[in-house]
């Protein structure tokens, strides 16, 4: 706990900009053994919001920030903070440069059936996340959340019920 407040002291300051990437790459890799995936999303979406990264000429550095930031929302348990950062990442500009996080995003946020496998499932299985010794769980659970999506939007139309 202490660890995140001084984080927060991190952000204020530009010049510290390298020490907070520094930071949540920390945090990533303390996240990764419990599959924590919405913690994991968090710390790439602050390492993709910092302006060392976002304002880099070079686009390989928030492209890569940007895709691991919709993989691990994909893979987090759904909420409403997973929805609220589904939207506001939807609506980025940026998103919009990178075709499979913008399918995939438009895809969880409809309420219309996902067919599985994905259109950009091979390029999704290949990145780095679904590598590893971890790897085939991490791509479980991404099929996991894809279908939890088809079956809760289309359960809740089938009752006449709204989803909670």
């Amino acid at each position: 706990m202490r660890v995140r407040c001084d984080s927060s002291r991190i952000t204020a300051k530009d010049e510290l900009q390298d020490l907070k990437i520094t930071y949540h790459e920390l945090m990533i890799q303390y996240y990764l053994p419990s599959a924590k995936y919405f913690e994991i999303c968090q710390s790439y979406f602050s390492i993709y919001s910092t302006k060392l990264i976002s304002d880099d000429t070079d686009a390989t550095k928030w492209k890569a920030a940007l895709k691991k930031t919709v993989l691990f929302l994909a893979l987090s348990p759904f909420d409403s903070e997973v929805s609220d950062l589904m939207q506001r990442l939807k609506s980025d500009k940026k998103t919009l440069q990178l075709l499979s996080c913008k399918r995939l995003l438009d895809q969880l946020t409809t309420d219309e059936l996902i067919r599985w496998p994905l259109s950009d499932a091979k390029e999704w299985q290949s990145d780095t996340v679904f590598q590893g010794d971890k790897g085939p769980q991490r791509f479980e659970d991404f099929h996991k959340r894809i279908v939890q999506h088809v079956c809760c939007s289309a359960l809740s139309e089938v009752c006449c019920v709204c989803e909670a």
